[in-house]
């Protein structure tokens, strides 16, 4: 029997897998048949509402990564991206072979329902992670206001589309319907790993519960349930509260985890099991309050913060010392960009988090939060100011122009930048010739090298980026990943 979180119902999901599989037992798998009803989906918290926005917002930012693994090149293209033929061409979703054909058998297929795996502790790899008891959704909605299916842009704000931006939506979905169906598995990839990857996806990202090919089960699940990645546990109880452990394979930074979550959209009431004891993602948050400490790295935290807590909100550290959203902002801005995680893109991503977020709370965006505001905007000049010809940011991040050869280079920089230019600039921007300039290099890259064995980390972030555009420039909503693949195959095959 697969292991799996019924995310949000979506109509003969569960025979995606089954076709991707190739098993009968796949048939009974998340029969992603995602419904309200079983820890869902239902009505995704909306994307968060950025400055000059007048869409509501919900939460997305951007973890860090760890140091990336050396790629290697897959037996089925053993060249490396440095050495792919460029093309200019934007490709058709008939050239994604994979996910074509197994979209082509999903709307072929009839509906699977979707029942309950048994509720057991996640002990090893091969047992089923248990089913939570709290909480009837994994999306939160607690301040998504009366409106809370508005998961992207309102209709009104999102752009005319034009021949040129048709097009590069068709590229776009291509390509994240291609790397969607490319799984990572709790065997070989690390805790890290797969929090990357769902970075990418969100609640529609599925793995291996084990060796590639195998059961599969939803991310969020899998870790939440304490299942284990390269023999390994990321979960243990220190004291009356869960402990994400720091380090080489589980989470990078302090708070990351939480922040994952957050930008996955899980509610406060979502359950974690540890060691057979239950908590949830409020037991978390607090854990993370009391770890806070001045002049450390407070990206993870102010990102959590800003999505769980009002933006008013106290706290106080294990300490004793008081703690606000404002003191995390003022620490992060009184540390460098240059020479932070990941060339500084997400210390830029926690203070466009927790201004967006201030925003949408309808409150003044005043003091610190205007500082805030102001400093992130110097950097989306500079970012368009060193963009290179070909539509790649530089290479050097936010430290001068750059533009190395290496496409490993590339899709690492250009991936982080345009993440965080995606989640900040105003509606308005995203669709500048620079911004889709940018999205277009990202995009095609991504796809020319898609057999190429891309870092998981960069990989993650280059995926979130264009997520991320799909939301806000074209209207896509999460949770639908599946039905949306097999509804973009029904349209090549109508033409």
């Amino acid at each position: 029997m697969l292991r799996t979180l019924q995310l949000a119902r979506v109509s003969r999901g569960g025979l995606f897998w089954a076709m991707l599989l190739g098993t009968p037992a796949a048939l009974l798998v998340l029969g992603l048949s995602i419904s309200a009803s079983s820890l869902s989906l239902a009505k995704p918290q909306v994307e968060p509402t950025p400055v000059g926005w007048r869409a509501r917002g919900g939460a997305t930012g951007t973890p860090a990564s760890a140091p990336a693994e050396s790629p290697k090149s897959e037996a089925s293209n053993p060249k490396s991206p440095a050495t792919v033929e460029k093309s200019t061409a934007a490709p058709s979703t008939k050239n994604l072979d994979a996910a074509s054909v197994l979209a082509n058998k999903l709307r072929q297929s009839s509906s699977t329902p979707a029942s309950k795996p048994p509720a057991q502790d996640a002990d090893n790899p091969s047992s089923t992670v248990a089913t939570p008891t709290g909480g009837d959704s994994v999306a939160d909605e607690s301040s998504a206001g009366e409106d809370s299916d508005a998961t992207s842009p309102e209709a009104e704000n999102l752009p005319a589309m034009t021949p040129k931006l048709e097009a590069l939506r068709d590229q776009v979905r291509s390509c994240l319907d291609f790397y969607y169906t490319r799984l990572v598995n709790a065997r070989d990839n690390s805790h890290w790993e797969i929090m990357h990857a769902m970075l990418a996806y969100g609640v529609d990202t599925q793995i291996y519960s084990n060796a590639p090919g195998g059961d599969t089960v939803n991310a969020i699940r899998w870790l939440c349930g304490n299942g284990q990645c390269r023999k390994l546990r990321m979960l243990s109880v220190q004291g009356n509260g869960p402990l994400v452990a720091v380090g080489p394979g589980f989470q990078g930074h302090g708070g990351q985890f939480l922040a994952m979550l957050a930008q996955s959209r899980v509610m406060t009431d979502y359950p974690l099991l540890i060691n057979g004891k239950s908590f949830t993602v409020q037991d978390l948050i607090e854990t993370e309050q009391r770890a806070c400490r001045p002049r450390t790295e407070l990206t993870f935290r102010l990102i959590s913060m800003a999505h769980y807590l009002d933006s008013e909100d106290t706290w106080k550290d294990d300490r004793g010392t008081e703690w606000s959203i404002p003191r995390l902002m003022t620490e992060e801005m009184a540390q460098p960009i240059n020479g932070a995680t990941c060339g500084g893109t997400h210390r830029l991503m926690g203070l466009s988090y927790a201004v967006i977020r201030r925003q949408q709370q309808g409150k003044p965006v005043d003091g610190v939060w205007k500082q805030a505001l102001e400093f992130t905007q110097r950097y989306q000049k500079v970012s368009f100011n060193w963009q290179n010809g070909d539509g790649s940011l530089s290479t050097r991040y936010f430290r001068g122009p750059g533009d190395r050869p290496s496409l490993d280079r590339r899709v690492e920089t250009t991936g982080h930048i345009l993440e965080w230019l995606v989640y900040s600039l105003p509606a308005d921007r995203l669709i500048d010739d620079k911004t889709v300039k940018a999205v277009h290099y990202l995009s095609e890259t991504m796809i020319r090298n898609r057999y190429y064995a891309w870092p998981n980390g960069p990989r993650g972030h280059a995926l979130h980026a264009l997520t991320l555009y799909d939301q806000r420039a074209f209207g896509s909503k999460p949770g639908q990943r599946v039905l949306n693949l097999a509804k973009s195959d029904k349209k090549s095959e109508d033409r």
